[in-house]
């Protein structure tokens, strides 16, 4: 592998909230040498400076990663900084549900003292209506789903950026080998670099579903059999064509 060096541009791996953020990273590890050096989350004018610094002076085989809203902002401080950045999302269903399940397991969510009193069909209603919520004294405006999904997926659009759906990452063997391939392609500097398919190997063994702390089922489609009917026709009215304007 050319002695074992490759150079990949420094770049951003940006995630929708469970969307397979930490199968994405523990790909990214498969790639030598490859270094995380900042995670970033939320609004471009709520970064402290000391984060903004470090993401602006990365190198080579060095990404930031996190959850970054889209804004005009964020997209040209980044071109900028001459920074690619890898997409990821998931189907929205399937986001919805998990985070459902996620929220009353990690008490520094903000809505985790309100999921806990609720019912896992009253944290979907509420994640699609969104709402306010009193958090130490302070009150913090939930967006109904449709629109804080679309806060991370307008990205998907956005020049200088590589979209991938989590999908195609778990669904079978030859759509993940592509799927990281494109990852390795966008990313090379080296078009001479000829190892792509050795190194897709490397990325592949470094998956390891236990090794992450947010792991629930990695599945595709438990929507189907975790929605009762009525949720799945309120996800409908609060979201309009939000799934078939991603291609779902």
């Amino acid at each position: 592998m050319n002695n074992g060096k490759i150079s990949m541009s420094p770049f951003i791996a940006n995630s929708l909230p469970k969307s397979g953020t930490h199968l994405l990273r523990q790909i990214l590890f498969g790639i030598p040498d490859m270094q995380h050096t900042v995670a970033i989350y939320g609004h471009y004018g709520h970064q402290p400076q000391e984060k903004l610094k470090i993401l602006s002076h990365l190198s080579t085989n060095e990404f930031g990663s996190g959850h970054l809203y889209y804004s005009e902002e964020w997209r040209r401080y980044l071109l900028s900084k001459q920074l690619k950045q890898i997409f990821l999302y998931r189907d929205p269903r399937d986001v919805i549900v998990s985070y459902a399940h996620f929220i009353p397991k990690h008490k520094l969510h903000h809505l985790h003292s309100m999921f806990i009193h609720k019912t896992f069909e009253e944290r979907i209603k509420f994640l699609l209506d969104g709402g306010r919520v009193s958090v130490n004294q302070h009150v913090i405006d939930q967006p109904p789903f449709r629109e804080w999904y679309l806060r991370f997926s307008q990205w998907k659009n956005s020049g200088n950026v590589l979209s991938i759906r989590f999908e195609d990452l778990v669904c079978d063997e030859a759509s993940k080998r592509n799927t990281i391939l494109n990852i390795i392609n966008y990313l090379c500097n080296s078009k001479e670099y000829t190892d792509r398919h050795q190194l897709i190997e490397r990325m592949i063994l470094n998956i390891d579903p236990k090794n992450s702390r947010t792991f629930r089922k990695g599945q595709i489609g438990s929507w189907k059999e975790e929605l009762i009917p009525e949720l799945k026709r309120y996800f409908i009215l609060k979201t309009g064509t939000l799934v078939s304007d991603l291609g779902y």
